[in-house]
């Protein structure tokens, strides 16, 4: 159940996804507000972008057992159900390809969101590259998670804001995607059991 790099699964994104991602954002923000102030260089639609990809992806193995729930109040669910299974769909951005030390990461504010199955994927840019890295459920996440506080480095380029603090995993504890979209499908998939150490 180990990440490797020959399990990451990488769509072309096209410029017409790219655009649907724009109005995407713009139409969430009329509803939820900017809280930051962001150049457009800085591609706030990126995870508009990672959900239009896994729509995508999805589809092409359960089409009628794909829903996505992209609806502008959907804020706070699940981003789809796929074969009866919530999902949530965490995107960054790279300007260089993946690799197999990289993490993946939730901002502690989004740590307790609802839905139990989370999909990690890295737009790679100028390339045009989305890198769908793994899935992982929510419990085993939280139990083998790295907090990262403010002003602590994740790596060389990368310095937590206040704010801003992650939890992350190495991608090579996720589950491959083609993997979790096989068992899913066939209904084999079995929930981590959440420990708790209180008495």
């Amino acid at each position: 159940m180990t990440v490797k790099m020959s399990d990451i699964v990488t769509f072309d994104v096209s410029d017409a996804m790219i655009e649907q991602a724009k109005r995407m954002r713009n139409e969430r923000d009329k509803i939820y507000g900017n809280i930051f102030k962001e150049r457009e260089s800085d591609l706030r639609w990126v995870g508009d972008l990672g959900e239009i990809v896994i729509d995508y992806a999805l589809r092409q193995c359960r089409p009628k057992e794909t829903i996505w729930h992209n609806q502008l109040h959907a804020a706070g669910d699940h981003d789809f159900t796929f074969c009866g299974l919530p999902l949530e769909v965490k995107t960054v951005k790279r300007k260089v390809p993946l690799r197999p030390y990289y993490k993946a990461q939730i901002t502690a504010r989004h740590m307790e969101s609802p839905a139990p199955w989370l999909i990690f994927a890295s737009y790679e840019f100028p390339q045009k590259k989305m890198h769908i890295k793994g899935v992982m459920h929510k419990i085993e996440f939280k139990q083998k998670a790295e907090y990262f506080a403010a002003g602590e480095k994740v790596h060389e380029h990368y310095t937590i804001a206040d704010g801003h603090e992650i939890y992350a995993v190495g991608i090579r504890d996720m589950r491959p995607f083609r993997e979790f979209l096989s068992q899913a499908m066939k209904g084999t998939l079995k929930e981590p059991i959440e420990l708790t150490t209180a008495v």
